[in-house]
């Protein structure tokens, strides 16, 4: 249950430290992740055990496993500490894969970051990669009623390859129209395990390459539609068994074709098409085929705390930057 309250609403935020702040979360992720899996495979280091592991019984994602656990504490040991530096004691609320769904009172003017502390948990643990650590932080303007929504601030996504990826959002809400005047924000890279300092990104790569697809379809039923949303199979086609979050680096910088998702998500498992939209990528319904303004969706939704809610569509997020910009 969410119970409103209305307040003075003061959004004068030091956004690039808030940034800042979601950065070094989801790396901390990364960083204890990577740690307890070289610890587990060391002949004199005892094996990670799941008993005593703990998790909700509706749980969002997969079945929960050790590591899971080691990222929500780097992640939320980061955030404890350092968000009450930059926003002082102003309220803020956690919410994604790991939050607790109980009774909340948000108020215009709180903050809630949102988390997917380990996003790829079976590749984690399978693959020792093609995971990823997600943080984004809201401000919420409205927390009831028909004009519902937050102000997306800033996010991060810490990639298991080292790159990450984060963010500032600028983009403009006109009331009046319900939508944004434009999107736009400043997206960056950087390497902070291999000393590479962070740039901003000016545009998304726009040379795709054609036919090539990232999407999540290591379950049959998934395949098939797939396959089904991309028209068959050609034998020219590149198909790559990961997507979302984790694919976020390939999605602006690289000559990813389209990442498709064939499935009804949550917030925090589609948050790689913020900097993406905000670099002028297009992003289209999954079934409808028309343009979908995952931003505005985001910012409708995110007041919502409750972590099994999948409000965003099937989609279909095409690399480069949309014909409109060009």
């Amino acid at each position: 249950m969410v119970i409103s309250a209305t307040s003075p609403l003061d959004i004068s935020l030091d956004l690039d430290a808030l940034r800042r702040v979601a950065v070094g979360a989801a790396e901390a992720s990364n960083d204890a992740v990577i740690r307890r899996q070289l610890q587990a495979l060391r002949p004199s280091e005892d094996l990670i055990d799941l008993a005593g592991l703990t998790f909700a019984a509706d749980h969002t994602g997969d079945t929960p496993i050790p590591l899971d656990a080691v990222a929500r504490e780097a992640v939320r040991e980061v955030l404890v500490r350092e968000l009450p530096r930059v926003v002082g004691d102003r309220r803020h609320h956690e919410a994604g894969e790991e939050a607790g769904g109980g009774t909340a009172v948000v108020r215009r003017g709180d903050l809630i970051h949102r988390t997917d502390d380990l996003d790829g948990s079976t590749n984690s643990d399978c693959l020792l990669n093609n995971y990823s650590a997600v943080v984004g932080i809201d401000i919420v303007r409205e927390a009831t009623g028909p004009d519902r929504r937050a102000r997306h601030l800033a996010g991060a996504i810490a990639l298991s390859t080292g790159i990450t990826v984060s963010w500032i959002n600028d983009s403009q809400w006109v009331p009046q129209l319900r939508q944004h005047r434009s999107h736009r924000g400043r997206v960056y890279f950087s390497s902070g395990t291999r000393g590479i300092p962070e740039f901003e990104i000016g545009d998304a790569r726009w040379d795709r390459r054609a036919r090539t697809y990232a999407g999540v379809a290591s379950k049959r039923a998934r395949l098939d539609a797939l396959l089904a949303a991309i028209g068959g199979a050609d034998p020219s086609d590149v198909i790559y068994n990961v997507a979302g979050t984790p694919v976020v680096a390939a999605l602006i910088a690289g000559a990813l074709g389209e990442n498709i998702e064939v499935e009804e998500v949550t917030l925090h498992d589609s948050m790689h098409l913020i900097p993406h939209q905000l670099l002028g990528g297009e992003i289209l319904h999954g079934t409808t085929r028309e343009p979908l303004d995952y931003l505005a969706l985001y910012e409708r939704e995110t007041v919502n705390l409750d972590p099994r809610s999948k409000p965003v569509p099937p989609y279909i997020a095409i690399g480069g930057i949309a014909t409109g910009r060009r």
